[in-house]
């Protein structure tokens, strides 16, 4: 049964990935680079 269950948490993942729907979480803004800029 453990098996089955890897074996479906990775189709989800699969899935997920193909549709776009896995996505990087946000990173934290560069403070040097933003610095940096002229507004």
């Amino acid at each position: 049964m453990i098996v089955e269950i890897g074996l479906l948490a990775e189709d989800g993942m699969n899935l997920l990935i193909e549709q776009s729907w896995f996505e990087k979480p946000p990173m934290a803004a560069d403070h040097e680079d933003l610095s940096k800029k002229k507004f």
